[in-house]
C-alpha cells in the first residue's frame, strides 16, 4: 500500500514502472513467475485527523499529498489498475467497511482489526510503527468528534476553521473529491 511517508518520488517511480511496462526483475522470472497483475492501494488522511499524528502538514503540503493521491488514482485507472482508496478515518471508525472492501483485493484476506502487533515481529525500529493495542481498541478510546471528524460524512466539517479560507476552499474540494473515490 501507498502510504503519507513514502517519499514522492517513490510514489511516482511505480507508476512509472508499471505505465512503462518494464520486463519483472530476474528475481520474479527466475522464480516461473510470468506477469502480475498490479494493485494499488491509497491511504488518505483528512486535514482535521492531523493530530493523531506527529508528522503534520502545512495546509499547502497536505493539499500537495491529496492531489497527488488523485492523480495517482487517475493514472493508475487509466492503466486499467485496479485501485482501493481509503480514508484514514475510516479504518478508525468504520471497520467494517473498509474489511468488506479490503477482502475483495485479490490475494487479500479480510483485516483483522483486533490483532495486537508484537513487539520485534510486527514492530521494529525499521518500520517506525507506533502503536500499543489493536486498531478496533485505538478506535474505540479516540472519538472522532474530538478531532472534528464526522464518522458518517467521512469529512472534517469545522475541521478546517484553523486555517486561511482560500486554503480551506481548497483542502475541502480536493478531499471531497478524494472521498467520492474512496471505499
Amino acid at each position: 500500500l501507498f502510504e503519507e511517508n513514502f517519499e514522492r518520488t517513490a510514489r511516482i517511480d511505480v507508476l512509472q514502472y508499471l505505465h512503462n511496462k518494464m520486463p519483472l526483475p530476474e528475481a520474479y522470472t527466475a522464480k516461473g513467475i510470468q506477469s502480475i497483475r498490479p494493485v494499488v492501494g491509497i491511504m488518505w488522511r483528512p486535514y482535521c485527523l492531523q493530530d493523531m499524528s506527529k508528522h503534520k502538514l502545512t495546509p499547502v503540503q497536505h493539499l500537495s499529498n491529496i492531489n497527488m493521491w488523485i492523480k495517482i488514482h487517475e493514472e493508475a485507472i487509466s492503466h486499467g489498475i485496479q485501485t482501493t482508496v481509503v480514508n484514514f478515518g475510516d479504518l478508525v471508525w468504520n471497520q467494517r467497511k473498509v474489511a468488506k472492501t479490503l477482502s475483495s483485493i485479490p490475494c487479500m484476506n479480510e483485516p483483522d482489526f483486533d490483532y495486537e502487533p508484537v513487539l520485534g515481529v510486527d514492530v521494529f525500529k525499521g518500520n517506525k510503527l507506533k502503536t500499543k493495542g489493536s486498531l478496533a481498541e485505538f478506535g474505540h478510546v479516540l472519538r472522532a468528534e474530538s478531532f472534528g471528524y464526522d464518522v458518517e460524512a467521512q469529512s472534517c466539517p469545522g475541521g478546517l476553521a484553523n486555517i486561511p479560507k482560500h486554503y480551506a476552499k481548497l483542502i475541502e474540494e480536493a478531499e471531497s473529491k478524494l472521498r467520492s473515490i474512496s471505499i
